[in-house]
């Protein structure tokens, strides 16, 4: 809106002295040109379409985070165990064992 301003009241000053005869030569101006020009930058200045874009965001880098390994527990190894009965011949137990591998 400042720049609209600035340009009408240049282009209404530089109309006032563009008008009448030139000083001291007798002969008159162009009296179309001036306004042409001005009314011409007026014109180009108000088709430009303006866009206003507020500038990107900053690109922040940052590490990765550092990789995270789970371990799991081992299973412990199953222990095979046998249970061996000794017996006489009647059939009383003589002794019992157990044995794991």
């Amino acid at each position: 809106m400042k720049k609209l301003v600035a340009v009408l009241l240049f282009a209404i000053s530089t109309g006032a002295f563009a008008n009448g005869y030139h000083h001291g030569h007798g002969y008159y101006r162009n009296n179309w040109v001036a306004p042409a020009l001005i009314g011409g930058v007026i014109g180009y200045g108000l088709a430009r379409p303006y866009y206003y874009s507020p500038p990107p965001p900053p690109v922040v880098y940052t590490a990765p985070p550092p990789p995270v390994y789970y371990t799991q527990p081992y299973p412990a190894p199953q222990q095979v165990c046998t249970r061996y009965v000794y017996q006489d011949q009647y059939g009383n137990v003589q002794r019992e064992e157990t044995r794991c591998n």
